[in-house]
Formats: structure tokens, C-alpha cells, sequence
């Protein structure tokens, strides 16, 4: 795929790969295009988020109505439903944008690993280990130095309602009452869909659309640095 051939073999655990999808050479007119891709993509990922206001409303109405809906099963659709329209509406988006990104029957390739994979793996994540514990330690310093605005911000977030600092998958982990429905529909997104539609987006597109414009290593650390972004919870440095 692309990425080979710019770079040479690479043994990756999994690979999504779109030979034909994208232009091997990064014009102004490809380069025009794939920023019109993000944008429809930024798109489509906000208007979920609205939809997802939508819903929660939609389900409040059916619930006055004596629908026998549990908090933890409206949440849980709440979700499910915002992020199948997230799914249905990239995967659209990339379809009809990249040359058929879906129509190739080997766009998803699975390679055995060799003993630099695993390596990377685990040095990628003693890496983390250490930077979070670091993370860590300097937090605890700062908090020892008792300065006013860190306090003031500290005491702020804890004064913050136990529910309103969790995250949204852990209220679907554990929802109210230990609903055992809520829990199977809130499983969907996170567990299922959620990684699969991860994998097409950051590494099927974002990772290769990147590749045209700048050299692989960036890329990646790029297409990272988006990944982490939306996955981050700014409560959780309180």
C-alpha cells in the first residue's frame, strides 16, 4: 500500500490499507480536497453531537409519556444512536469522497507481527507508563506548592458533582441501578463499533491523508496527537 511504498515494509500488528483511495502525489488540488474532507468530517462529527442533544430530549418526551425508559438506558441510547450516525455519516463522507474507500475486499489487511511490533508495543507503553507517572509527580508538586490559582482551580473541580466528573463510558459502565439492558446497549459503541470506526478513520484515512503532505514519522505523530485530542478528558487533570 502507500504506506510501503513510500517507507519501505512495514510490519504493523494491523493495518488498514487504501491503495487506490488517495492521490500518491499531494498537488494543491488533492491537497484542497482532503482539507474539504476534514471539514465535512468535523462536520458530521459535530452535527452528532447536536443529534445527540436531540435525542436526549426526544427520549425525555417519550419518558413523560410513561415509556418505560431507565436513566441508564436513555443514556445509553443517547449514545449509541449520536455515534451510529457519526459512523454512517464519515463512512458516507469517505466513500464518496475517496474514490470508493469501502469497495476494495482486502482494504482491511491483518499481518503477522515480528519481533520489532512487539518491541514497539512494549516500549511504546512503558513510555507512557513513565510519562503518565511523571504527569503525576509533578502534579503532586504543584499541589505542595499551594499556589492560589492552582488551589482555586482544584477546589473548584471538586466542588464539581461526583457524576459530572466521570467520563461518558463510565457512566455506561456503571449506570444507575446496575441496569443490565443499559449496560448491554451502552456496551455497543465503546466495544464494537467504536474501534472498528477508529481504526478506518485515523489510520485508513487520517494517517494516510497526512502521509501526502509531510514526511511519515510526522504524520503519524500527528495523526496521534488528533487521536489523543479526542480522546481527552480535562476533568481528569484535576
Amino acid at each position: 500500500d502507500f504506506l510501503r511504498s513510500k517507507k519501505g515494509r512495514m510490519n504493523l500488528a494491523l493495518s488498514v490499507c487504501a491503495d487506490d483511495k488517495l492521490p500518491t502525489t499531494a498537488t494543491a488540488q488533492s491537497k484542497a480536497h482532503t482539507t474539504e474532507t476534514y471539514i465535512l468530517l468535523g462536520m458530521a462529527y459535530l452535527s452528532s453531537s447536536y443529534l445527540s442533544q436531540l435525542i436526549d430530549i426526544l427520549l425525555c418526551a417519550l419518558s413523560i409519556l410513561d415509556v418505560p425508559l431507565t436513566v441508564g438506558v436513555s443514556r445509553a441510547l443517547q449514545v449509541l444512536l449520536s455515534h451510529l450516525f457519526w459512523v454512517f455519516t464519515g463512512s458516507l463522507i469517505l466513500q464518496k469522497r475517496t474514490k470508493n474507500f469501502f469497495s476494495s475486499k482486502d482494504w482491511f489487511k491483518v499481518e503477522r507481527p515480528n519481533y520489532m511490533t512487539f518491541a514497539s508495543i512494549i516500549i511504546g507503553y512503558v513510555i507512557t507508563c513513565f510519562v503518565s507517572s511523571f504527569g503525576l509527580f509533578i502534579g503532586n508538586v504543584l499541589s505542595s506548592l499551594n499556589l492560589p490559582i492552582l488551589k482555586n482551580f482544584y477546589d473548584m473541580m471538586q466542588s464539581l458533582p461526583e457524576s459530572a466528573t466521570e467520563s461518558v463510558v463510565d457512566k455506561l459502565k456503571r449506570p444507575e441501578g446496575d441496569d443490565l439492558v443499559a449496560r448491554v446497549v451502552g456496551g455497543i459503541a465503546p466495544c464494537f463499533t467504536g474501534p472498528i470506526w477508529e481504526e478506518v478513520l485515523y489510520r485508513g484515512y487520517l494517517l494516510q491523508a497526512f502521509s501526502h503532505m509531510m514526511p511519515l514519522s510526522t504524520a503519524t505523530d500527528l495523526a496521534s496527537l488528533v487521536f489523543a485530542l479526542n480522546h481527552m478528558n480535562p476533568r481528569a487533570f484535576a
